[in-house]
């Protein structure tokens, strides 16, 4: 996976036989699947605390995807306001496939930061464990789970 943090992203992926929804041909579910996490991925970086939840996802198919190919999911942020990102994207066939760059999917996704990514996971240990070293820190972590 290539990302530029915030603008672009490109993600290179093999679809193999075991992926079929029909015979032959990658489920739609996958591919949904795919552009949602690249589309989140490329757009998240953008966003004040890089923690996002999708909001709305588009997903448009535009050809079968067949199995045992190679495909590339291109995504790029679209635009930024505050904590919210939108991004668009494609996955093509990819390689020495019959059409290589011929599309198969194109998605356009919403991403929003939840208020709470203000409280992230570093600042929890810190409640937790104070200004410690991670080693110094492992015994107050898991004393209540030592019973």
């Amino acid at each position: 996976m290539f990302l530029d943090e915030g603008k672009d992203l490109v993600s290179m992926s093999y679809l193999g036989t075991d992926l079929c929804g029909h015979v032959g041909i990658i489920h739609g579910g996958l591919l949904a699947t795919l552009c949602d996490e690249g589309l989140a991925r490329c757009g998240f970086s953008a966003l004040p605390n890089k923690i996002g939840v999708t909001a709305s996802l588009t997903v448009n198919y535009r050809n079968p995807a067949p199995a045992g190919s190679f495909v590339v999911l291109k995504a790029e942020t679209v635009r930024v306001e505050g904590r919210k990102v939108w991004v668009r994207g494609r996955i093509e066939l990819l390689g020495e496939s019959e059409e290589p760059g011929k599309v198969l999917v194109e998605a356009e996704g919403l991403f929003i930061e939840p208020k709470y990514a203000k409280v992230s996971s570093e600042s929890l240990f810190e409640r937790k464990c104070g200004k410690l070293s991670w080693k110094q820190s492992l015994p107050r972590l898991f004393k209540d789970t030592a019973k």
